[in-house]
Formats: C-alpha cells, sequence, structure tokens
C-alpha cells in the first residue's frame, strides 16, 4: 500500500482524537475500572486505514497520552500499551478472517467482541494486575462486567461512523474493508 499524505493525516487526527478522550474525557469508577472512549479511534483506525495503521495509531496514543495523564501509574505499561496496539491491529484481522467484502454490523460486533477478549480482557487486566499488585482473578469480574458494556457501546458508536466514512472517497481507495 502506497502511504500517502492523507494517510497519515487521517491516523494523526484519530491518534489526537484517542488521546483527548483517552487522558480527559474518560471516568474512573475504580482504580482498576475507567470508562471512556479512547479506543474509538483506535478502532476506526484499523478498520478504514488497516492493521498496521491501527496498531501505530493505539501503540502511539498510548505512550503519548501516558505523559498528558498517567492515571496514576508510575510508567507506561508494556500490556497496557499492547492492548492499544491489538486494539488497531485486530479488528481489521478480525473481519478478512470473517469474510465480508463490507462491513455489517455483526461482523464488526465480533470483531470487537474478539478484540476485547485478548486486549480489555487479558492483556489490560494483565497489566493492571502488574501495576497494582492484585491477584488476576480479583480484577477479572469487574473487568469483564465493564467491558461486556464498553463492547456494546464500541459497536453502535463505530458502526456508522465506519460505514459513513467508507463511503467518502479518501477512505474507498485507502480501507482494506472496502477494497474486499
Amino acid at each position: 500500500m502506497r502511504i500517502s499524505t492523507s494517510y497519515i493525516v487521517h491516523g494523526g487526527i484519530l491518534m489526537a482524537i484517542s488521546i483527548v478522550l483517552t487522558r480527559f474525557a474518560s471516568f474512573m469508577l475504580t482504580p482498576y475500572i475507567r470508562l471512556g472512549f479512547g479506543a474509538v479511534p483506535i478502532y476506526l483506525s484499523g478498520i478504514l486505514l488497516g492493521p498496521w495503521a491501527g496498531a501505530m495509531v493505539g501503540g502511539l496514543a498510548d505512550i503519548i497520552g501516558f505523559w498528558f495523564n498517567t492515571f496514576g501509574a508510575a510508567f507506561p505499561n508494556p500490556f497496557i500499551f499492547l492492548a492499544s496496539v491489538c486494539r488497531g491491529l485486530l479488528p481489521p484481522l478480525f473481519l478478512k478472517l470473517l469474510g465480508n467484502k463490507q462491513l455489517t454490523f455483526r461482523s464488526l460486533l465480533i470483531s470487537i467482541i474478539l478484540t476485547e477478549i485478548v486486549a480489555g480482557i487479558g492483556l489490560t487486566t494483565y497489566g493492571l494486575t502488574t501495576i497494582y499488585k492484585v491477584p488476576f482473578t480479583v480484577l477479572l469480574v469487574p473487568r469483564l462486567i465493564s467491558t461486556s458494556m464498553l463492547v456494546a457501546i464500541y459497536s453502535i458508536l463505530i458502526y456508522p461512523i465506519a460505514t459513513k466514512l467508507l463511503s467518502l472517497k479518501p477512505f474507498r481507495k485507502e480501507a482494506p474493508i472496502a477494497k474486499g
């Protein structure tokens, strides 16, 4: 794929939106549970720009965003970083595995569920256990509940945005899902 200026700009804008939503528009319910929409632009970057661009947007948003608001951590956690990378990398790969030539709500929901099992339940929960020294099993139930809510919210928000953007000229050329 040829990397164009618009491709880089779209990735940069989505990264900036993710940083703002994650660091300044999120709600900490407990030290272990944060509800926010910072993952939405990361998911969109993967769907619209491809898995590698999505991974870059997720990773850079986590690293740069950490310096704006650490949420109490002394250093960036590699597991939480990998979770952000996965949120950009995995959805377009799962969508491709599902074989849809066009984005459907069902395929999007399945890809977000699978991604959040890896990123939200697995990597982020393990990352929190390393930061707070709390057993994985203690964090698992509240994280399952919050992640279930977020999967529904993410799917409802992302589907209309992604379908609209995929119909626009710049993304028709760039988006892997649009190419089938």
